[in-house]
């Protein structure tokens, strides 16, 4: 239930990035079983390397696409855990808990403006 909400309320890049990188899988799933049967036809001794070559690219791609969505997912609950508590609504408009600097090693140029104000 969770993942289609989820999923329901994804960016469209990121839906354009999922279906990327699941034709990307598909060819290379295609290629690497389309040339290992070629690969059996006599004077086709080409179609093994490809093959090869596509047998350790297409592992090697769903790792990244593993390691991509674990980054993912970690990214999604330190930015949940950072998220005000219920606690910070009770807070006048433009507070905030954080403190902010005027000055020193810290300041920012909007602190300036905000404070003019």
């Amino acid at each position: 239930m969770q993942r289609q909400i989820h999923h329901a309320l994804a960016k469209p890049g990121v839906t354009q990035a999922r279906r990327r990188r699941r034709d990307t899988l598909g060819i290379l799933v295609l290629v690497f079983v389309v040339t290992l049967m070629l690969g059996f036809v006599p004077g086709a001794a080409a179609a093994w390397l490809v093959a090869g070559l596509s047998g350790v690219a297409t592992p090697a791609y769903v790792a990244m696409l593993v390691q991509l969505r674990r980054a993912a997912e970690e990214r999604e609950q330190k930015l949940h855990y950072l998220r005000p508590g219920p606690g910070a609504a009770g807070l006048p408009e433009g507070a905030s808990r954080l403190p902010v600097y005027m000055s020193g090693r810290y300041a920012h140029p909007s602190n300036q403006a905000a404070a003019a104000h």
